[in-house]
């Protein structure tokens, strides 16, 4: 068992439970295509990788590959700020480009933007739980029903303390 630890421009350190040490590092040197992670999402076989300016890789454990997405893809943005796993989607929130999911099953991408609901394109963070994806943004929190495709979005107006959200941690049914 590993825990994967992202840096700030110095790629990913891996470390091992077992051996209570660091045992490998990833870095633009290997096969990272940026050294500027912003979040790390396991799922399953698969290990995501958000970066601020190289997109998303996908490392593959069974097979030892690592697999790029860029906006040429349908990544909205290289700067991507979160991920949230739910099913046989992974949800990515980037800095400036909305909100977007990858479908593992037919891998074709879907985008949101402000225009489709949320609240503005700068996300900070994702949960997903109970069929429900929270996302946290600078002008507010949303929350977006995963079956009916609904958006409801949550600020000072309704509660908040202020409309920059900046993390999110959703649990069974608590929020």
């Amino acid at each position: 068992d590993f825990i994967w630890f992202g840096t700030w421009n110095s790629g990913i350190s891996l470390y091992s439970k077992a051996e209570q040490t660091f045992v490998k590092t990833y870095t633009r040197r290997d096969l990272l295509k940026s050294d500027k992670i912003n979040c790390i999402l396991i799922d399953g076989p698969y290990i995501w990788i958000g970066t601020a300016n190289g997109g998303v890789q996908r490392y593959i454990k069974s097979v030892d590959t690592w697999i790029q997405y860029t906006t040429e893809d349908g990544l909205p943005s290289l700067n991507v700020t979160a991920m949230a796993a739910h099913g046989d989607y992974i949800w990515f929130g980037t800095r400036e480009d909305g909100l977007a999911y990858f479908d593992k099953i037919e891998t074709l991408w879907t985008d949101f933007r402000k225009a489709e609901g949320l609240p503005c394109d700068n996300t900070k963070s994702l949960a997903a739980a109970d069929g429900t994806l929270w996302i946290a943004t600078t002008m507010g929190l949303s929350q977006f029903d995963l079956a009916s495709g609904q958006w409801q979005t949550y600020t000072k107006g309704q509660g908040l303390t202020t409309n920059y959200v900046t993390c999110v941690l959703a649990e069974a049914d608590v929020v």
